[in-house]
């Protein structure tokens, strides 16, 4: 919105806003952009900015316990807070890296019990409105930067600097300036490894959608590890238990 009025714009829209204090603007932003944190802005300083961290499993699961009680559906509301749903919750807490914009988003796929038991249609629901959310964000990084991120998605994890550098062909000190730029518009993040920086994507579930678009009708990478968390351990050892069962049916049969 604010690129899109441009300075005079925007001058404009606060003198409105001073002059009729019966407005109100609540906003959310994926990052603390140039038009409030710049000096020479004409929002700066101008809203109250509160930065919202990263959620762990037990916010996830008490924000959407607190949307289904408040949408009156008791029953979706038990389940979430039982050791099942948390194990649910906790699959899409994994691929989300804990933001909060995207448990609002699943939240509005989540209808009943049942849709978060079998989680699979409201989790491709949401996949589906969010590509090309994501596949937009492409559009306002420059080139250098667009490869960087298509090397995170390849990658599948962090990767250092140095290793970033190489595999796009970049000079490593040009990397350093744009993964830095990345961080801060909140594409990427990093973490200290001794003298090293280490890169990943923000939002795993960034790759997820990204893959979509790049892959069409093959099998998607990510959904060996949406598999991986998909059932809780007891779930695992029944489903094993079969497995080996019919192994050693047919292994008997075999013989005969």
């Amino acid at each position: 919105m604010f690129s899109g009025l441009g300075d005079f714009g925007q001058k404009q829209l606060r003198a409105y806003i001073q002059n009729y204090s019966f407005l109100t603007i609540l906003a959310t932003s994926k990052s603390c952009f140039d038009g409030v944190k710049l000096y020479n802005n004409p929002f700066y300083g101008f809203f109250d900015l509160h930065e919202l961290d990263e959620f762990t499993l037990d916010d996830a699961v008490a924000l959407l316990n607190q949307i289904a009680n408040l949408e009156g559906n008791s029953e979706l509301a038990s389940f979430i807070q039982s050791p099942t749903g948390r194990d649910r919750i906790k699959v899409v807490h994994y691929l989300s890296g804990g933001i909060p914009r995207v448990y609002m988003v699943f939240s509005a796929f989540l209808m009943t019990r049942e849709s978060l038991d079998q989680l699979v249609e409201p989790f491709m629901a949401m996949l589906d409105y969010l590509t090309p959310y994501y596949q937009d964000r492409m559009k306002y990084i420059s080139n250098q930067q667009r490869k960087i991120v298509d090397f995170l998605c390849d990658r599948g994890g962090a990767a250092p600097v140095k290793e970033i550098a190489k595999r796009c062909f970049i000079e490593q000190r040009t990397v350093s300036s744009q993964l830095k730029d990345l961080r801060e518009k909140g594409y990427v993040k990093n973490e200290e490894t001794g003298r090293e920086s280490w890169y990943e994507l923000r939002e795993p579930l960034m790759r997820f959608c990204l893959e979509v678009k790049k892959q069409r009708n093959q099998p998607i990478r990510l959904i060996v590890d949406f598999l991986r968390f998909w059932y809780t351990r007891k779930e695992l050892q029944q489903r094993l238990g079969l497995r080996m069962a019919d192994v050693d049916f047919a292994d008997k049969e075999s013989h005969f």
